[in-house]
């Protein structure tokens, strides 16, 4: 019984109940309200919109400068290279695993490849942007990078920049 329920706890929603699942606003605001006393927070996403939202402000930024007003947050942003620019190779069916729907696109069009890298490099920007308006920390984990050595670096950098607290005895 026990294997049974944890396979039924495994299963992937439907695609029309995923999009309200992994709400960032709604999980920012729970984090927020769940764990009052301050302390850090690690935010980690890929901050892609599932609605396509490119530019701000995002729908998740108000809830993130609230949660940073109280705590100290580490945002990770989970980055595939892949998501940068379209490679050259004719006709593609692009699919949203969130919400399910569907497009086909022609990357072998130029226009078409520069104005996605644009818009992406653009929204890479923009979350950025967002993130520091909190006060929050920006780590990005690239997945064709050793994310070990890159969260090390980071916490290092970190660690240093911050000045200690001393504790009065």
């Amino acid at each position: 019984r026990a294997a049974y329920r944890a396979l039924a706890a495994t299963r992937q929603p439907s695609p029309a109940t995923r999009s309200e699942q992994t709400s960032l606003t709604k999980a920012l605001l729970a984090l927020d309200q769940r764990h009052r006393r301050p302390g850090i927070r690690v935010v980690i996403s890929d901050f892609v919109e599932p609605d396509g939202t490119v530019e701000r402000p995002f729908p998740w930024e108000r809830a993130l400068r609230r949660l940073g007003s109280r705590h100290d947050v580490i945002v990770v942003e989970v980055l595939d290279p892949r998501e940068l620019a379209l490679p050259d190779i004719g006709p593609v069916v692009l699919s949203d695993p969130e919400t399910g729907r569907s497009r086909e696109v022609w990357t072998s069009l130029p226009g078409f490849r520069e104005e996605y890298a644009a818009l992406a490099a653009g929204h890479r920007a923009a979350v950025a942007e967002a993130v520091r308006a909190a006060g929050a920390s920006h780590l990005v984990l690239r997945t064709d990078r050793d994310w070990v050595r890159d969260l090390t670096r980071f916490v290092r950098l970190r660690s240093k920049a911050r000045p200690r607290r001393r504790v009065a005895r």
